[in-house]
């Protein structure tokens, strides 16, 4: 296989998703379930997803890995907010914070249809088998979740892809409208919580004491608290499985009920939609996609700056934070990820940095493996699991290290994929999914 079978898409959109994958199988051609051959995917989606993998490890690294949790409220406590310390927060919040995230929900939705259609094509159906995929995925997260990194993506994404397989028929623009609607409701949550606490502060001074003392530690700890959180998560692993299990638990019941589960559950259904209309094939026309990323980087950029501004001129006062600093990135970040899978799409389709492309979709490939690899390296480098380093290093420091794993990973992923078809934890994802043991011989 040369670059251009890699690289080059189809000119024009295609009129559906099938017309995108193998001609229906007929009935002497039928194939048993098994994964996606390495002929029959998507080198942009691919590409995409290796960008997403990376591009979310900075924001788990300054929001939780080596820095306290509640650096991502309130990013001043810890890390260092001055010089090129701010300036680190400011890129990483326009660029990467809720973006990445977002992208990999959406092309988590676009997989939906993918499996779908091409188990069709083979003359089968995909509903045990998304079903399957999807549990063990779930149990995956959990136990990623709670015995290693409380932060964990995958649980949230396995209960909100349960809810997708029944709607994957809808057109393009509905999804798209559905896909929205959901996303609001998390919006609109933060900013009802935001403006009782605000009426609570004007009007019931006792209640808000009394509500802003439960809260207190999520978004300005003291420096005991502080302390505390250091000594368990370096001092052993006791310790570190303890305080992991306690944050897990909070995220699983606060915050993923109230603000994850409508934002990923969103973003996927908006991915569903998108991947019908060809987007993430880099199948439409160059046109297309120069109007999308002017269109997302506008809309996200103006909702997501002036958030910007308010949140630093009331010094990351709670209230506003939720009601509006938080909103202005939840919603503006949905707009900014389409401007981002315009712009990588309009690579894909150009030809252009064809190396760089073929390193990224390999590290897009084992995307599971990378971001399960990012929880070990990181958990060695910050916790009692290693060297302990947590909050040790400022944020322009921690871009460095950010920027080691990255090298490792675009290293180690075209490594490991020439000899073999699947990463090692996508091997053992598929493998349970489809209840045998799956070939790791890799195909040409």
């Amino acid at each position: 296989m040369d670059d251009r079978e890699l690289i080059e898409q189809p000119e024009h959109p295609p009129l559906t998703l099938e017309h995108q994958l193998h001609e229906p199988a007929d009935a002497t051609t039928i194939d048993a379930p098994a994964p996606i051959a390495l002929l029959e995917r998507f080198h942009s989606i691919d590409t995409l997803r290796g960008i997403a993998v990376l591009g979310i490890l900075p924001m788990n690294i300054l929001t939780g890995f080596a820095l306290p949790a509640a650096a991502f409220m309130n990013p001043t406590i810890a890390g260092g907010f001055e010089g090129s310390n701010f300036y680190v927060w400011l890129t990483t919040h326009l660029l990467l914070d809720m973006k990445m995230m977002t992208i990999f929900s959406m092309l988590f939705g676009a997989g939906v249809l993918v499996m779908s259609d091409r188990a069709v094509a083979r003359g089968g159906s995909s509903l045990a088998i998304y079903y399957r995929r999807t549990a063990w995925l779930a149990l995956i997260g959990f136990l990623h979740a709670y015995l290693f990194w409380f932060g964990d993506i995958l649980f949230i994404y396995a209960l909100c892809g349960l809810l997708l397989y029944p709607i994957r028929s809808l057109k393009p623009l509905p999804l798209i409208a559905i896909g929205f609607a959901i996303t609001l409701v998390g919006g609109l949550i933060f900013f009802s919580l935001g403006a009782l606490l605000d009426y609570l502060r004007v009007n019931d001074p006792k209640s808000w004491e009394n509500a802003w003392s439960g809260m207190k530690e999520g978004f300005d700890p003291s420096s005991d608290q502080l302390a505390q959180e250091t000594v368990a998560r370096t001092e052993s692993l006791a310790g570190l499985f303890r305080w992991n299990a306690i944050q897990a638990l909070g995220m699983h019941l606060a915050l993923m009920p109230f603000f994850a589960l409508w934002r990923v559950l969103g973003a996927m259904i908006i991915g569903m939609g998108l991947m019908k209309l060809g987007t993430f094939t880099a199948s439409r026309s160059a046109r297309f996609y120069l109007w999308l990323g002017i269109a997302g980087y506008l809309l996200g950029f103006a909702l997501i700056i002036p958030g910007v501004r308010g949140t630093l001129a009331t010094d990351f006062d709670p209230i506003h934070f939720m009601m509006w600093g938080m909103n202005a990135n939840y919603l503006g970040s949905i707009f900014v990820a389409i401007g981002h899978v315009a712009v990588v799409m309009l690579v894909c389709k150009s030809g252009l940095l064809s190396g760089a492309q073929r390193v990224l979709a390999r590290t897009g490939q084992m995307a599971l493996t990378n971001y399960l690899a990012q929880t070990a390296i990181c958990l060695f480098i910050f916790s009692a699991w290693g060297l302990a380093l947590f909050d040790r290093f400022d944020r322009t420091q921690l871009m460095l290290i950010v920027a080691g794993i990255w090298t490792l990973q675009l290293i180690w992923s075209p490594i490991w994929l020439a000899h073999f078809r699947f990463g090692p934890a996508e091997w053992v994802w598929r493998s349970l999914t489809y209840g045998r043991l799956q070939s790791m011989r890799a195909i040409a």
